[in-house]
């Protein structure tokens, strides 16, 4: 029969386990349906962060149907796949998403150390993990469930708090420090990303190094609220709200898109956010090899964008300069706010003439 912590913790391990899992394949099939390529990377964090739960739910669905612990007696070698591993895996994943907003030039070579780290951990939780992990069978067999910790003081214990604190440092005061240097949507995004990650990585360390008993559901509650901070962080939408519909259509191949509003401005961030994504400035879409990059901002545009501005404007949106060199520049959007604003200088004048 299952203690009051026993049912805490195990229904809160499968709850967490289900939901991680769905969460994860979304975010994952809505980042091949927008392009959002770190969307999908971190699809694959939440993932193996549900995973982390698999032990726990085993071992609660074997108190529960059969009434014995039989996870104290799988080889220790299983406890690390079916709990230890994922967590490590997360986090390294974690990392490749902050590489990729902090320095993506330098990504892979910052992978490559982290792996290494990751991999010493793995040696030490499998050669001898009763040396680095503490399992807490509780005072009650066959009605709690197992817990377990990294003993404090072990290689497992300095190592995962050196990769914690990292991670804290660079997901948290990294990207924050980002986005005060940037702006608009830009800077909005940035902050989500650093307090869900801050606190994701709180919760991570409390559940690796603190036991938490009756407090479990907490820590599995708290990780799922983070996801969301994550997703407002890293899902694709437009710099500036569309406030009034356009009114050029462009047919493009067999599809009709309507062209955003030129915006009034944009910020070098914006345009190295976009370059770095490999993303249209126009569309917001994932560019492919058919691209154009202007050859004096290197703005980046796809080849139906560039296409159709060619057919409007002939225009880059960021320095004008003429995408197509055989062809005028025709600043259609500027010229009709000049025509509207010469009409109301006009009209003004009218108005005041009568009343002389």
């Amino acid at each position: 029969m299952l203690s009051l912590i026993g049912w805490t913790r195990g229904l809160s391990s499968l709850l967490y386990l289900v939901v991680s899992c769905i969460i994860g394949v979304y975010f994952i099939y809505l980042s091949r349906k927008t392009n959002a390529k770190l969307l999908s990377d971190f699809g694959l964090y939440v993932i193996f962060m549900g995973l982390w739960g698999l032990l726990t739910t085993i071992d609660f669905l074997s108190v529960l149907f059969t009434g014995d612990n039989y996870t104290i007696y799988l080889p220790m070698i299983y406890h690390f796949f079916l709990s230890w591993m994922w967590p490590y895996l997360s986090g390294l994943v974690s990392l490749f998403i902050i590489f990729e907003l902090l320095k993506p030039e330098m990504k892979w070579y910052l992978m490559t150390i982290y792996s290494i780290f990751i991999i010493i951990v793995f040696y030490f939780l499998i050669i001898d993990p009763y040396a680095n992990i503490q399992y807490i069978f509780t005072n009650k067999p066959n009605e709690d469930l197992v817990e377990g910790i990294v003993v404090f003081g072990s290689p497992a214990f300095i190592l995962s708090s050196f990769l914690l604190i990292s991670g804290i440092f660079l997901g948290g005061f990294g990207i924050y420090y980002k986005s005060i240097q940037s702006s608009g949507i830009l800077k909005k995004k940035l902050r989500y990303f650093s307090v869900g990650y801050t606190v994701n990585f709180l919760f991570l360390a409390f559940s690796t190094l603190i036991p938490l008993g009756i407090i479990f559901f907490v820590y599995r509650i708290g990780m799922l609220c983070t996801y969301w901070f994550f997703y407002v962080a890293l899902r694709e939408e437009q710099i500036e709200p569309k406030k009034i519909l356009p009114k050029k259509e462009i047919k493009v191949e067999q599809s009709l898109f309507r062209l955003s509003k030129r915006p009034d401005y944009i910020s070098d961030e914006e345009i190295t956010y976009y370059k770095e994504q490999e993303i249209c400035l126009v569309c917001k879409g994932k560019v492919d090899r058919h691209s154009y990059i202007c050859p004096k901002c290197r703005a980046l545009y796809c080849e139906k964008c560039a296409l159709a501005l060619i057919n409007l404007e002939n225009a880059c949106w960021v320095c004008n300069t003429a995408i197509d060199e055989s062809k005028p520049v025709k600043l259609y959007k500027k010229m009709e706010v000049e025509d509207l604003e010469v009409l109301k200088e006009s009209k003004i004048k009218d108005i005041e003439d009568k009343k002389l």
